[in-house]
């Protein structure tokens, strides 16, 4: 009996020693705890938030990162890839024992000694751990977020320029094409597959001193589930500027920079998108330019002023007569030109409802970034009424109905001097690319009076012609009528043809013979196919043979006018920025502000300075401290992805509730509000120091990190908000006011009119206005 004890005993100590030289990850191995910060503070700051017990967890931060059988061993046992998860079992002074992380293997062991063993740290099954070996601390990256700023708890974003004037002269190392090259190890050696596009931002995880290189990615998190647009790596120092806020200041295009030294002047077209970062924290009360202020400039290293590509008649298009043309697209101006007698009054009357739902179709959030303007010319025998380039719908409309109805309620200001019913003296002798858009109506071939004598002056102005034609008879005076004008809409056609040739250069955009699509369901209704099969925008509505025409025909016509003229216009400009990004930036030459620096600094003579031609809007990255104009104040935008302007919408929503704009608005509604205010102070407060005597401009900052304008909001305590049960009108004005201007930025979200930042990141960036902003 005893012998048989012996030899089991024998046998399980050999058994044991067995398993130790296959495996070092026993059942009392755990994961160690992290014992120091357990964020990845910006510049050393100390860590806000109260620290959590975490499974020591690191990354590999290189490719083929050498992993050891002992600490400061030469012997490699394995190599780990570049962002390979271990944890950290065991640690020396300079290297970390790890194994594969896994968290499915977190979790209770078994066996008699397990009810010592905590499941948070220990390993459900030792033997189902792969055990890696020993890497150096220095070779791996300690935290699975970003770098984050402890002031406002925002992961720090860097913007990716130059920033010193030796890279730029090398920058051929480090950036191809628009692209800064992302490495594989902190000395910059191997290129990734990935890289980051300059102007754009990434977040920072690790810095090594010794290389001046940083590990980046585009996203704040590594651990992200989007594998496909993930991008990491190392970069030079020398190309990252940190934002420790969200704050710019976004100049009009006449605006000029003056720092207060006096020593420096920018134009704004001197700074990338008329943009400068303001790199500053903030607070719940707006930036005041009264102190110094950090401020980082990014200035465009090229000019493109005599940049220009070839038109189809071997003539130059500049650059700013493309920038013209996006900018003018914009506008749609309408021309209402009709015969106003009692032959026509009848049919006037009915076109009103097609003329009513125009407001509709402009209202339509398709049209959200366009601008309309509304004219229109009543001509008459004796008298003719007119209203030009107005903003107002209503006006223009009310006008239109009284010319049609009560011409005597019309005011002198409205009617045409000397009866002069022409249209061309509301058409500019020089090129327009505006949408001008002429919808002429008519009886009779009088109508087509107005018209220029040159359908060149129409063609100029970017005209769009539509003729309703309110009868179709089988009169010869009619029928000649009705050919005349589809005469002169193939005139007008043709001017176009010849116009374009100006400002196309794609050969394939140009149709040769212009195409009508035809609807002949209830009237007869001919719109050219723009950009299909035509190039010229405009068309022909009249009734069938002695019948009448339909107010929805006219209103399908000029809504299908309206809408193949902005295809028409996008496709000609995507195919000049196409033509302009590839062949314009040949003869850019570098701006005078970099010629500046090349002739000040002390590197001119000992290196070549030409600056190797990378991207058309590279820039270089100058940090100033000033005193900023005042006047700036209210050019302050804050730049958010179109993320993080959802998540500031629902935050402001939270707290703005439309109930509280209610007329029979109760105690019950105010006092919730009070203890909704009283919870998000109560989390708050974890990271924050917020008392009762806060004002709800300090509650609502921590609640979106974002400063506030209203003037009320900073004058009201948390701790009065109850004293509202007895002003409740007072209340419920304050936050009609408040609702009205969240939801103008709600519509705005809705519709994508917030202007983006760079339409080629990956990520977009847009700018929200101060004034926009609660």
């Amino acid at each position: 009996m005893k012998i048989s004890i012996l030899l089991r005993y024998t046998f399980l100590m050999c058994l044991l020693t067995t398993n130790s030289i296959f495996s070092q990850v026993k059942n009392s191995t755990s994961v160690l705890k992290k014992t120091e910060k357990t964020i990845n503070t910006y510049d050393n700051e100390k860590q806000k938030e109260s620290e959590k017990t975490e499974l020591k967890l690191v990354f590999s931060d290189r490719t083929d990162n050498n992993i050891y059988e002992e600490p400061y061993s030469s012997k490699v046992k394995s190599k780990a890839t570049i962002l390979f998860p271990m944890y950290v079992i065991n640690q020396d002074k300079n290297y970390y024992e790890v194994v594969v992380a896994d968290k499915k293997m977190i979790g209770k062991p078994k066996g008699t000694l397990s009810v010592l063993r905590s499941k948070k740290n220990h390993f459900s099954n030792a033997k189902e751990v792969q055990y890696l070996g020993w890497i150096k601390k220095d070779n791996v990256i300690e935290y699975s977020r970003a770098m984050q700023n402890q002031v406002n708890l925002k992961y720090v974003r860097y913007f990716v320029a130059c920033n010193t004037l030796d890279n730029l002269f090398s920058s051929d190392k480090n950036v191809k094409k628009k692209a800064l090259l992302l490495k594989n190890e902190p000395n910059l050696e191997t290129v990734a597959k990935k890289n980051i596009k300059l102007n754009d931002f990434v977040y920072v995880y690790k810095i090594d001193k010794t290389t001046k290189s940083a590990f980046v990615s585009n996203f704040d998190d590594i651990t992200t589930k989007d594998t496909l647009n993930h991008k990491y790596g190392w970069v030079p120092m020398q190309y990252l500027n940190p934002i420790e806020d969200n704050m710019v200041v976004k100049l009009s295009t006449a605006d000029k920079l003056e720092l207060s030294s006096g020593k420096i002047t920018f134009q704004a077209n001197e700074l990338y998108r008329n943009t400068l970062f303001i790199n500053e924290n903030q607070s719940s009360k707006p930036i005041k330019f009264d102190n110094l202020s950090k401020v980082l400039l990014p200035i465009n290293i090229w000019n493109h002023d005599k940049n220009k590509i070839t038109n189809l008649k071997g003539d130059d298009i500049s650059i700013k007569t493309i920038e013209q043309i996006a900018s003018q697209s914009k506008n749609i101006n309408f021309y209402y030109v009709f015969e106003n007698n009692n032959s026509t009054k009848q049919h006037l009357k009915k076109t009103l409802s097609a003329l009513q739902n125009l407001k509709l179709t402009t209202s339509d959030e398709l049209y959200a970034n366009y601008n309309f303007t509304y004219s229109f010319i009543a001509k008459g025998k004796s008298k003719s009424y007119y209203l030009v380039k107005s903003p107002s719908f209503s006006k223009w409309f009310d006008l239109i109905e009284k010319s049609i109805k009560t011409p005597e309620e019309i005011s002198k200001e409205n009617i045409l001097p000397n009866n002069n019913n022409g249209i061309s003296q509301f058409l500019s002798s020089e090129a327009n690319f505006e949408n001008n858009f002429f919808i002429l109506a008519g009886l009779d071939n009088s109508i087509n009076s107005t018209l220029p004598d040159s359908f060149n002056v129409l063609a100029k102005n970017n005209a769009k012609l539509l003729f309703i034609l309110f009868g179709n008879e089988n009169t010869a005076d009619n029928q000649d009528f009705i050919l005349q004008s589809k005469m002169y809409l193939n005139e007008a056609s043709n001017a176009n043809k010849r116009n374009i040739q100006n400002y196309y250069v794609d050969p394939k955009l140009v149709i040769k013979n212009d195409e009508f699509t035809y609807n002949g369901e209830y009237d007869n209704d001919y719109i050219y196919n723009a950009p299909l099969k035509s190039n010229f925008n405009g068309g022909i509505v009249f009734p069938k043979l002695n019948g009448e025409l339909t107010p929805e025909t006219i209103n399908k016509a000029i809504d299908s006018v309206i809408s193949k003229t902005i295809k028409t216009n996008n496709t000609l400009l995507k195919s000049l920025t196409q033509y302009k990004n590839e062949f314009s930036f040949l003869r850019s030459q570098p701006s005078q502000k970099i010629n500046n620096l090349i002739q000040n600094s002390s590197q001119k003579d000992g290196v070549d300075t030409n600056i190797t031609k990378n991207y058309k809007d590279e820039t270089f990255i100058i940090n100033a401290k000033d005193t900023l104009n005042s006047n700036l104040e209210d050019k302050v935008h804050i730049l958010l992805t179109e993320s993080e302007i959802k998540e500031l919408l629902e935050n402001y929503r939270e707290l703005i509730s439309k109930e509280y704009t209610n007329e029979n608005i109760d105690k019950v509604e105010i006092l919730n509000f009070k203890d909704k205010c009283k919870m998000y102070a109560g989390n708050i407060k974890k990271t924050e120091k917020i008392r009762a005597r806060s004002s709800l401009a300090d509650l609502l900052y921590f609640k979106t990190r974002v400063f506030v304008n209203s003037p009320q909001l900073h004058e009201i305590r948390i701790k009065d908000i109850r004293k509202f049960k007895k002003k409740r009108e007072e209340f419920r004005s304050l936050f009609t006011a408040l609702n009205a201007k969240l939801e103008v930025l709600e519509k705005m979200q809705r519709n994508s009119a917030f202007e983006v930042f760079d339409e080629e990141s990956q990520i977009k960036y847009y700018y929200i206005s101060k004034n926009l902003l609660l």
